[in-house]
């Protein structure tokens, strides 16, 4: 029997399986399961890589099996909110007629755990494919999220203020990275974003996930797993300046109510952006085997 591997919605690669055993975990029941997000694909695309390595993507056909994977995932990702997998079913046959697909299941639900009000092809977006972790964040947290015109998804906490440090914590406990905006074409999804979420208001204050705290002056990005230069900047005239030497080794964005960059200390307490992580590899090296 071939084994069954889960791609994120963010969406994983199985190409990596031979080389990289250790992506295998184990449930309770003692079935395999290889998870490694790291890579972004298409429901097909991922369905042909896990084909090109033996593997099928997950297959759920029953509330036994619902609960073994519940139960891996939640002890995987440890608290924090479970991402969104692809699994091995779509209705591209006959519309809105789900069928698993895999090598040992080819046919109609005969069980279903569908979120409230779905299937329902939202939008009529074309929507016929299947994923789990859908609104896995709390109902507090769900209401802060926005999809930008490229189909990302980002949290937006304008309310409550945080300094720098405590913001990083916040994404952390979606799963999620401070914002970053390494090129021009991530400024403008985030530009459209939030003149969309904001309408006409003045854009408030928001941290950026950067600093200068390993060389002063010297600002990168910083996400889970790296730390990148700055490629590409938009502050504000004058910025970064340092102001009255208070120490300001953060960032934000908001300045004047505007999109360009400020420096700032890190202690002050303003809102925060934060961004799908799409590489989980440092959550998966610390997290205990299965």
């Amino acid at each position: 029997m071939k084994q069954q591997i889960l791609l994120l919605l963010a969406f994983t690669a199985c190409s990596v399986f031979a080389q990289n055993p250790e992506r295998l975990f184990k449930s309770s029941k003692n079935n395999e399961f290889f998870i490694m997000p790291a890579k972004k694909y298409t429901w097909q695309e991922a369905l042909k890589e896990c084909e090109s390595r033996d593997m099928d993507l997950l297959t759920i056909e029953t509330e036994d099996k619902a609960k073994e994977i519940k139960e891996l995932l939640q002890k995987v990702f440890s608290g924090k909110p479970i991402p969104r997998f692809y699994v091995g079913a779509n209705d591209l046959e006959n519309y809105r007629e789900f069928i698993w697909i895999s090598s040992t299941v080819n046919g109609p639900f005969t069980y279903t755990n569908w979120e409230q009000s779905e299937p329902n092809n939202y939008q009529n977006q074309n929507e016929r494919c299947v994923n789990i972790g859908f609104h896995a964040y709390s109902a507090a947290a769900a209401k802060l999220l926005f999809k930008s015109d490229e189909k990302n998804e980002y949290y937006i906490q304008p309310a409550q203020k945080f300094t720098w440090a405590q913001a990083l914590q916040e994404c952390d406990k979606q799963t999620m990275d401070l914002l970053t905006i390494e090129d021009a074409k991530k400024a403008l999804e985030i530009e459209n974003l939030l003149k969309k979420v904001f309408s006409k208001k003045p854009i408030p204050r928001f941290y950026l996930g950067a600093h200068d705290q390993e060389e002063f002056r010297t600002f990168n990005w910083i996400t889970k797993d790296a730390t990148k230069p700055f490629t590409y900047t938009n502050w504000e005239s004058t910025e970064p300046n340092n102001y009255k030497k208070l120490n300001e080794r953060c960032v934000h964005l908001g300045f004047h109510g505007s999109l360009q960059w400020n420096d700032i200390n890190c202690e002050r307490k303003y809102g925060f952006i934060c961004q799908e992580r799409t590489d989980f590899e440092s959550l998966l090296e610390v997290i205990e085997r299965a």
